[in-house]
């Protein structure tokens, strides 16, 4: 493993599991009120999440409103830790929430995808 992916590994504090959904992105003094950017995420955990977007994103501080494994609507505050474009045209970005977010836990995202 290459000294990006160790660094990226040992900043989390729990594994993330894939999940998708659609996410409003908001970067406060960046994107315009009420013209949240729209965004998904790829995987995630109660400490953040991965998000695919079709630009580059700035490592700033954002609002994130989505919704959470059985339909819990979240409003989100993190900050965008990394930034990188793994295939031409499709950018990628870590979040880390500013607190734990419990319901986007991994068992609970598994949960919710297994009908437990």
């Amino acid at each position: 493993m290459d000294t990006e992916t160790l660094n990226r590994i040992e900043m989390r504090r729990s594994a993330r599991v894939p999940y998708q959904t659609r996410v409003a992105l908001e970067i406060p003094g960046v994107t315009r009120a009420g013209a949240p950017w729209s965004v998904e995420t790829r995987d995630a955990n109660e400490w953040g999440v991965r998000l695919s977007s079709p630009g580059q994103l700035p490592l700033l501080p954002v609002i994130l409103h989505l919704w959470a494994p059985g339909g819990v609507q979240l409003d989100v505050r993190g900050s965008i830790t990394w930034s990188k474009e793994p295939t031409p045209g499709v950018w990628e970005a870590g979040v880390r929430f500013d607190s734990s977010q419990p319901t986007m836990s991994a068992a609970r995202i598994e949960r919710a995808r297994y009908g437990g």
